[in-house]
């Protein structure tokens, strides 16, 4: 008897479940990729009110500074014309700014208090900007490294990959735009580069991120290029 039609059947029944869990993986993959960037526009909104927010306080401050500096002045003016034809010493004069700029009101905070205040709230907004550039590259390191493993199993399974060749892209988001002016060193999130994929070219859409599974169910190639597709090296002691 020939066996061959039940071949037949668990073949096409093996490619159809297979077919299935591919189209089951991909959207997982989609579901996992609008999380994703949800999150990233999030990150991007809050990392643009940060930065709002201390362009205007800073302004603010400036502000209340050089009013206080012209009121300053004006009281310089005001007691150098009150006195009239009389000559004002140097220690007259420098008892009267000193007598100035210790007056306060009790309920007031002091121009050193402020200045303090501005210097500890600045590193708090800087501290939160880096923290969010360091979670953006994190998610966009791992949304590479998914994007390259649905890659190879794809080209296992004999399906198209155009779609997903060259969508890196040198987002101006992915580094940090700021750094702590405090230190010489870079900061946290200036250590974290990502490594470009020397297969892939850039453009400006956003990559996909595949499922993320357990170490166990990862299986890498030892080498991802065959030995057909590379060229031979050619050495001088080989000639």
């Amino acid at each position: 008897m020939s066996v061959s039609p039940p071949i037949r059947r668990y073949s096409s029944t093996g490619s159809s479940s297979r077919e299935d869990l591919i189209n089951q993986y991909e959207a997982e993959e989609e579901r996992i990729i609008n999380v994703l960037s949800r999150k990233l526009e999030r990150l991007r909104e809050e990392k643009i009110a940060l930065e709002n927010t201390l362009e205007a306080e800073s302004e603010s401050h400036v502000n209340r500074l050089s009013r206080e500096i012209s009121a300053l002045r004006l009281a310089q003016q005001q007691q150098a014309n009150g006195n009239g034809s009389g000559s004002i010493s140097p220690a007259d004069t420098r008892f009267g700014m000193q007598a100035f700029l210790g007056y306060r009101n009790p309920v007031q905070p002091t121009t050193e208090m402020m200045l303090e205040a501005m210097r500890r709230e600045n590193e708090q907004l800087r501290a939160r900007l880096v923290d969010t550039e360091r979670d953006y590259i994190r998610v966009t390191r791992l949304n590479e490294i998914y994007r390259e493993e649905l890659i190879e199993h794809r080209r296992r399974l004999g399906l198209p990959v155009d779609n997903l060749i060259g969508l890196t892209s040198p987002d101006p988001y992915s580094q940090p735009t700021h750094r702590r002016a405090s230190s010489s060193t870079s900061s946290p999130s200036t250590s974290i580069l990502i490594s470009p994929s020397p297969q892939h070219t850039h453009s400006s859409r956003p990559t996909p991120v595949p499922i993320p599974r357990p170490p166990s169910q990862i299986h890498r190639p030892a080498n991802g290029i065959s030995e057909a597709s590379t060229p031979l090296s050619h050495s001088p002691s080989s000639v």
